[in-house]
């Protein structure tokens, strides 16, 4: 008995339809010589058949089609439904508190950490009757700090919202390089995909639709063709055509792809300082959703105690925009700001 031929694949892994997939068979002149496995021959055959009209074929071709599509949706994790981006813009009050010294930087380095002043406490104890300044003091002890008393001057070029750009490059620094930029190991390989039938449905062939000639997918083609044969009176493949769109169309409908996904992104959390401090203090309006504004009151208290040109006009806006109903309350000493 002649010796057992050596496998590549492993014994526990190895199948009898291995052998269909293989590169057995040799096709071509002596120059140029494809080697094909028995199901390529076999899915080329079944491809062929169905453009020259055959129903069973374009049955299964168009079966192969909807598996091989559901694998590429979730390779790529192709998004079902439709998603609709939508920018939150939330007004937050921190930029219009420590313009009226409501809220007093510990420092003077930009972003630096926020407490309550001292006077809007005793402020809000005098006007609601809840704790008195001592009982406050000792409960929430970060709230009171000796730094908090002197005030550091609130500068709009401080807020997130003004970013300052980096200075402009000289023309110099940005030639290239030899030996400075680029990927030093070189382009990363591409990740390479299987597919449940190879790369037979992913190449591209082209062809003419309509007056111009297109890149197709070779599936995309021959749903074409089948189209074209079912338009001009073959009823079997108009039949076969009619039942895979039906059933596309009713996976689609089934996953909700109809349906439309509105993402709204912006600012998820609260990042107004002491936003739980300042609820208790009845500083805060909660009835403006998605939105922190300040009462009027508070502002106009504040107001109060700063002199007549301590706001600018773009200040006045800030303070506008962050207060919740200004025409009960405080409105702009500035005829021009609205």
């Amino acid at each position: 008995m002649g010796r057992r031929p050596k496998r590549e694949t492993d014994p526990a892994r190895r199948r009898a339809l291995d052998i269909a997939f293989e590169p057995l068979l040799n096709f071509g002149g002596k120059g140029k010589k494809t080697a094909l496995s028995l199901h390529e021959i076999l899915l080329r055959q079944t491809f062929k058949s169905a453009l020259d009209g055959e129903s069973k074929a374009a049955r299964t071709m168009l079966k192969m089609a909807r598996e091989h599509d559901r694998a590429r949706t979730e390779h790529f994790q192709l998004a079902r439904r439709k998603l609709v981006l939508e920018n939150n813009e939330q007004v937050s009050a921190d930029p219009a508190m420590q313009l009226l010294d409501i809220l007093r930087a510990t420092d003077d380095r930009p972003f630096a950490k926020l407490g309550i002043a001292p006077w809007v406490i005793e402020c809000a104890f005098a006007r609601f009757g809840c704790l008195n300044a001592s009982d406050w003091k000792r409960t929430v002890p970060h709230l009171w700090q000796d730094g908090l008393h002197e005030r550091v001057s609130y500068r709009l070029e401080d807020d997130p919202l003004y970013v300052v750009p980096n200075p402009k490059r000289s023309p110099e620094s940005t030639r290239f390089r030899k030996g400075e930029s680029g990927n030093p190991r070189g382009r990363p390989l591409r990740e390479k995909v299987h597919w449940p039938f190879g790369n037979f449905f992913e190449e591209l062939l082209p062809m003419k639709i309509g007056d111009e000639i297109r890149q197709v997918t070779r599936i995309e083609g021959l749903i074409y063709q089948l189209g074209l044969k079912a338009a001009k009176g073959d009823k079997a493949i108009a039949q076969v055509l009619q039942s895979a769109a039906n059933a596309a169309l009713l996976e689609r409908w089934n996953g909700k792809e109809h349906e439309t996904v509105r993402l709204v992104y912006g600012l998820h959390e609260d990042t107004t300082c002491r936003l739980s401090s300042l609820k208790r203090l009845r500083l805060i309006n909660r009835r403006a959703r998605r939105h922190i504004l300040l009462h009027s009151w508070i502002v106009q208290e504040a107001v109060n105690r700063l002199a007549d040109d301590a706001l600018g006009e773009g200040e006045q806006a800030v303070v506008v925009r962050a207060t919740s109903t200004p025409e009960m309350g405080w409105m702009p000493l500035s005829p021009t700001v609205s």
